[in-house]
C-alpha cells in the first residue's frame, strides 16, 4: 500500500483517468499514466520515487482464468519512473 505524502483528491485523479481515453488499449494506458502523474504532482508517495508499472487487461480475471494482459510495462529502478514509463509506453505503441 502506498504511503501518500499528502491527502490526495482522488476525484482529480479519477477525472484525469476518464478524460479523453482515445483508442484502446493505448488511450486507456495514457489516461492511467496521466492519473499517476496527477497523483505524483499532488505529493505522491512519502517514500519518494523509484518504480512504476502499468497493466492493461482486456478481460476481468476470476478464479478460473488469469487476466489477458494487453500492456505490461514496468520500471523497477529509476529517479523518474513515470517519465520512463511514458517512454516505454511510446516504444510499445510504435513496436
Amino acid at each position: 500500500m502506498a504511503r501518500l505524502a499528502v491527502q490526495l483528491d482522488l476525484g482529480a485523479m479519477t477525472a484525469s483517468l476518464a478524460a479523453g481515453l482515445g483508442p484502446a488499449p493505448l488511450g486507456f494506458a495514457k489516461a492511467a499514466l496521466r492519473a499517476l502523474q496527477a497523483g505524483e504532482a499532488a505529493g505522491g508517495d512519502s517514500r519518494g520515487k523509484q518504480s512504476a508499472c502499468l497493466l492493461v487487461c482486456s478481460n476481468v480475471a476470476d478464479d478460473s482464468s488469469p487476466p489477458d494482459l494487453m500492456i505490461d510495462l514496468r520500471v523497477d529502478d529509476s529517479p523518474e519512473p513515470l517519465l520512463e514509463l511514458s517512454r516505454l509506453l511510446e516504444l510499445w505503441w510504435e513496436g
